[in-house]
């Protein structure tokens, strides 16, 4: 296959959600061989929209997932496992570790940086018996929704009360979302709330759309992830302020 300069070469991996994108006026930028949405048209009301409530399609950010009876030996030598379902530890990396069933854990590159790169640990090789590489990178579309009014937008799509003082950082939950069976998890502060919204691939137009339109009437718009930068390490919602880069 050929590359955009014409020598041989792969092609970037692209979104489910691509070609809405397109659409919309993205502007895209190959990062780690993904081909992100980096900002939609006018970086200046993008920039205002966003700190209220702005999505982000993050169905390329690295992660893993991995199953089975002995997913927990092999994996407690690299990474801070979370004691129970429906936890999360983070690790010095600032990578997430999620655990949605006894013998299941997912895996989410640092949301800290400007953009995603190599995930630490673990070098690419054959699984032990006992452990099943669950593929969720490929399997599920990943949103972020955050800013001022993400929880009053989620609520109309969702019965879990997600405010910030009841669903605080680090949360998460497995619940429906516009009726779909999605993973629900809290980041950012309390004053600028972050959640992650994973839903089978398969779903995720319908998802995405659902929640633009919920969001319609709190000034919801379309965000690259440049939006994302720094959002877990600021302590108010200066993480959303200036342009792209």
């Amino acid at each position: 296959m050929l590359g955009r300069a014409g020598t041989a070469g792969p092609m970037p991996l692209r979104s489910a959600l691509h070609n809405w994108h397109l659409a919309n006026g993205a502007v895209f930028r190959p990062v780690a061989g993904r081909e992100l949405v980096a900002h939609y048209g006018s970086s200046e009301q993008e920039q205002d929209a966003r700190k209220r409530l702005g999505m982000v399609d993050m169905s390329l950010w690295p992660r893993r997932g991995y199953r089975g009876p002995e997913v927990a030996r092999w994996l407690a030598p690299s990474l801070p496992l979370p004691d129970a379902v429906n936890q999360v530890q983070r690790t010095q990396s600032g990578e997430l570790v999620l655990r949605p069933a006894d013998t299941e854990y997912w895996w989410l590159g640092s949301l800290a940086g400007p953009g995603p790169g190599e995930m630490s640990g673990l070098a690419p090789g054959r699984l032990p018996t006992g452990v099943h590489d669950l593929a969720c990178e490929h399997s599920h579309a990943l949103f972020a929704v955050g800013g001022t009014q993400a929880p009053p937008c989620l609520s109309r799509l969702c019965a879990l009360d997600v405010r910030p003082d009841r669903f605080g950082p680090e949360s998460m939950a497995q619940t429906l979302v516009a009726g779909v069976s999605a993973l629900l998890l809290r980041q950012g502060t309390p004053g600028l709330p972050v959640y992650l919204v994973f839903c089978e691939s398969s779903l995720a137009r319908y998802l995405w759309e659902s929640l633009l339109h919920a969001g319609r009437e709190f000034g919801a718009a379309a965000a690259g992830y440049t939006a994302l930068h720094g959002v877990l390490t600021q302590p108010t919602d200066a993480a959303f302020d200036g342009p792209p880069p």
